[in-house]
């Protein structure tokens, strides 16, 4: 502060200098490791899963025609006139893994009295075990881009949320040939921008009747040291396993972060819980300088590694038979 006498201030204040170091790995570096992490887990069956995983990538950024004579993807906004060729190509990619899917209708009205019939797609992957409450792997399909001019427009995120389906396609196709006792339901739900309006209809099919949900979101941040780091939120619902899950991934080369900020009010984790089920919500790390910017789907997906969407699908399916048994 001035001197009160308007005279200069004589008063001498010490600074102290100081130097520090905090190890952080460059995204570049984050994605070699995966590549070679993926090459010595995957072996020859790695080449062929990274092509399929980032063509699936191109069809849900609207960078690829889902098949001949289709058009690209113009948007994954729930409310596009052309939200119909979303939930095909998705069914499509589906299919090209051997999955078969269930469609599951539902009406979504505006306030201003509109309505749209919106559908989610389940994959049902059964157990051993078919008398068992199910374990729910989760991400919601839609995107949005700012406003809804701009998703209209153009709404075909990859980090939020095409990396979280299409992890779940290769997880479900793990589970198929892989052993496991609990029933396992894969949901692709619509209006993961409108109040999980998709988790709401797929809940209320359900009566209640669901032992787990797991639910993936936003993976994969842009610009932070280490975008492949999971951040884990679970539910109210107590878990004798919530110590062991840092565990099932790392053995697939990820760090995690438990989190105790509340779930996104987006997701259906929190509905889930209400209704007694053990939920966890994994996504990336948030905190980045761009996390709150809407990037062009081309420049996401050059960020992007294929072996994180194949490891983390071995992590899950490993999570489903840790959870629910062999």
């Amino acid at each position: 502060l001035p001197h009160p006498s308007g005279w200069a201030d004589e008063r001498f204040l010490p600074l102290q200098w100081g130097l520090a170091w905090s190890p952080r790995m460059a995204p570049s570096r984050v994605r070699e490791r995966l590549s070679e992490l993926g090459t010595k887990r995957l072996g020859e069956a790695g080449p062929p899963l990274r092509t399929r995983v980032m063509e699936s990538l191109k069809v849900l950024s609207g960078l690829q025609a889902p098949k001949p004579g289709v058009a690209p993807l113009a948007s994954r906004y729930a409310w596009h006139p052309q939200a119909a060729g979303v939930v095909a190509a998705l069914a499509g990619e589906a299919e090209k893994r051997g999955l078969r899917v269930e469609r599951q209708s539902f009406l979504r009205s505006t306030p201003w009295g509109t309505a749209a019939e919106w559908e989610n797609l389940v994959i049902h992957v059964p157990g051993t075990s078919p008398q068992r409450l199910p374990l729910v792997l989760v991400a919601h399909w839609d995107a949005c881009n700012g406003d809804p001019w701009r998703s209209f427009r153009a709404a075909r995120g990859v980090t939020d949320n095409a990396l979280g389906v299409v992890t779940l396609l290769e997880t479900a196709t793990l589970l198929a040939a892989r052993p496991h006792s609990i029933p396992v339901e894969v949901a692709l739900l619509a209006g993961g921008c409108h109040d999980a309006a998709g988790a709401q209809a797929f809940l209320a099919s359900r009566e209640r009747r669901i032992a787990v949900w797991v639910e993936l979101e936003e993976l994969w941040a842009k610009k932070v040291p280490d975008p492949s780091k999971l951040v884990l939120r679970l539910g109210e619902t107590p878990s004798l396993f919530t110590p062991h899950l840092p565990s099932v991934f790392r053995r697939w080369g990820f760090t995690t972060e438990l989190a105790t900020d509340p779930t996104p009010p987006h997701t259906g984790s929190a509905l889930a819980s209400r209704q007694g089920a053990v939920t966890i919500t994994i996504s990336g790390p948030r905190g980045g300088p761009a996390d709150g910017d809407f990037w062009p789907p081309e420049a996401e997906l050059a960020t992007v590694s294929p072996d994180y969407v194949l490891l983390l699908a071995q992590g899950l399916a490993d999570l489903v038979q840790t959870l629910g048994g062999r």
